[in-house]
């Protein structure tokens, strides 16, 4: 994550100096929901405002406040916070029941202190020294006394769900219904937390039954399309007819699944220099959706325990995956053996990183397959996945509906057939995975 304080104008300030507090990163949002106009507020330049104030020191940072809390009176700015406390602590205020909030005064070009306290005290000689000790606390903090202030019964001031105060919409309603009608009960204030909780938990509900209801379908299919496609390659050796019905039967699965696949790259030249293929591997949902994207049938290199599973194990045999052990990119002897003779007998793809995680990130790649692409002299394509982490992360079982590309890259020719000549191509082939994957490179 980067950090920044930037001044009214957008300029970056220097340490030591208040202002805004914006960031941005990988784990930044990309701005609200189908709300042009708020994104337009939150971001500027790539860089999110926070909404909060404070400056930088020695590597640190300091937060002195909100800008919607910020009161700005005779050029000079102002916290309700230190006032709010000094106040708390007088005798007769309620615990957490002073707002102090600053009206806009158009006409004097700065703002108007309202302080408004919340006392059980009836008693009309209490109440005028509260108020005049509360005009003395204002003048030790600010300089000056406020403008007004308003003495509300208990549970008045507006507050979130954590017990902070909400000072705009307590001032607003101040403004609007005057101080003798002000109050907002406990109760009512819970009446409104209530309905909004409610709101909440049925969309929340609406939308975890649409969910089971998808995954309820996309189990569906994949039961029934595996047990189908299993049927019509069980007794055929014909590894292309086999590639066309099972990615039929991915693009169907997809397709139940809400996820849009758009493939893209030089078909012609792939075909013509017949590479070997490097994916990055970010879900389950790898496989099924190269399976369904490629428009030639490639040999998957896949770990072996794969070959012994029910379903997967024939489908996958009958496809002509080229199964090799767990560690088959640990370098061993065997392992290398093996991937040079899977090279030397046609297409292969894998998965150079051999595993996913549920975080975002492009992981190390492993040697195996790029020395058996040097020994061989075949180029190697790098192929990258973008979305499918997305749409089914590791963990869940139920995939989302979203888009997913498919970008097929111009091949890398190896540069020799030594150790250094497979270190090189491996870099290269990372270097524009990385560049194009959207992800992070988890290296560096």
């Amino acid at each position: 994550m980067e950090l920044r304080i930037v001044g009214e104008n957008g300029e970056v300030l220097d340490e030591r100096h208040v202002g805004c507090i914006e960031f941005r990163g990988n784990a930044a949002t990309r701005g609200y929901l189908r709300n042009e106009v708020q994104t337009a507020r939150l971001i500027h330049d790539g860089w999110l405002d926070t909404g909060g104030l404070g400056y930088l020191a020695e590597g640190e940072l300091y937060v002195t406040g909100g800008l919607k809390d910020m009161i700005i009176r005779a050029g000079r700015h102002f916290f309700p916070y230190e006032l709010e406390e000094a106040i708390g602590k007088l005798p007769g205020v309620a615990h957490g029941g002073v707002a102090v909030c600053g009206r806009p005064d158009a006409q004097g070009g700065t703002a108007r202190l309202v302080i408004i306290v919340e006392t059980t005290s009836t008693d009309e000689a209490a109440r005028t020294l509260l108020k005049t000790r509360i005009k003395e606390a204002t003048v030790v903090c600010f300089g000056a006394p406020a403008e007004e202030i308003a003495l509300v019964p208990p549970d008045t001031i507006l507050k979130t769900p954590g017990g902070k105060i909400r000072h705009a919409a307590t001032l607003k309603r101040f403004e609007e219904r005057g101080q003798a009608t002000t109050r907002l009960g406990l109760s009512r204030q819970w009446v409104h937390i209530a309905v909004g909780s409610l709101a909440l938990a049925c969309r929340n509900l609406a939308a975890r039954s649409a969910r089971i209801l998808r995954g309820l379908a996309c189990g569906s299919a994949v039961l029934l399309r595996g047990l189908w496609v299993r049927c019509r390659v069980a007794f055929s050796s014909d590894t292309a007819r086999n590639w066309r019905i099972a990615a039929r039967a991915c693009r169907l699965f997809l397709r139940v699944a809400g996820v849009r696949v758009t493939l893209d790259g030089e078909r012609t030249t792939l075909l013509d220099t017949r590479p070997i293929f490097a994916a990055n591997h970010t879900s389950y949902l790898d496989v099924i959706v190269l399976t369904a994207a490629l428009p030639w049938p490639v040999n998957f290199v896949a770990k072996r325990e794969l070959s012994d599973r029910m379903i997967v194990g024939l489908i996958l045999r009958r496809l002509g995956t080229r199964f090799v052990e767990r560690d088959v990119f640990s370098g061993s002897v065997a392992d290398e053996t093996q991937l040079v003779r899977h090279a030397s007998e046609g297409d292969s793809l894998f998965f150079p990183e051999g595993t996913f995680v549920r975080s975002a990130g492009v992981r190390e790649f492993h040697l195996g397959a790029f020395r058996a692409a040097c020994v061989t002299q075949r180029p190697v394509a790098p192929v990258v996945l973008r979305g499918t982490r997305a749409v089914l992360r590791d963990g869940d079982w139920i995939p989302r509906p979203g888009p997913v590309t498919v970008s097929v890259f111009a091949p890398i020719a190896p540069a020799g057939a030594d150790f250094f000549a497979a270190a090189r191509m491996r870099d290269a082939v990372r270097d524009v995975i990385v560049q194009h994957s959207g992800e992070p490179d988890t290296t560096q």
